[in-house]
């Protein structure tokens, strides 16, 4: 083979192969946007409604204790849990009970040292309490809780 028809193979070889990868995401997506028609599907209807709600932390400790809690909703809940922004979740112990207007009333168990988290530096955190409902997660509330240094400072 002489040189030009060699040069013109490998310029005819790299066109083909530029073209197969310019083309080969395009066709990935085509196949991948079937297939998660309903990936980013928000489902707004519920029958949940937080009527009230009253939750407490306490302030200035150097663990994460909830006081007292109570969330009044329309329907019945599966479970309450706290989130705490970068320490993780917690369920919450409570009670249920009917109220003469026929809302459920869930009394939370009053928890110390939730978990089991113990703070370095004094610093402002935020607690979300969330509530399920078939099978979703619903946020009631989120409370920013000062905690201070479980370390004394030199004297």
């Amino acid at each position: 083979m002489s040189k030009k028809k060699k040069m013109n193979i490998l310029i005819w070889v790299l066109s083909v192969f530029l073209v197969v990868s310019a083309l080969l995401p395009i066709f990935t997506s085509l196949g991948r946007r079937n297939e998660n028609k309903t990936d980013n599907v928000v489902i707004t209807d519920v029958d949940l409604d937080i009527v009230d709600y009253s939750i407490e932390f306490q302030q200035n400790s150097m663990t994460i204790n909830l006081l007292s809690g109570e969330i009044t909703t329309n329907e019945r809940i599966d479970n309450v849990f706290v989130n705490v922004n970068g320490y993780g979740c917690q369920d919450l112990s409570y009670s249920q009970s009917v109220n003469a207007d026929g809302y459920n009333i869930f009394t939370i168990t009053p928890t110390s040292n939730i978990l089991s988290s113990a703070f370095a530096y004094d610093c402002k955190i935020t607690a979300d309490i969330y509530v399920e409902y078939a099978n979703r997660s619903h946020k009631v509330v989120s409370k920013d809780i000062d905690v201070r240094s479980c370390w004394t400072n030199p004297y």
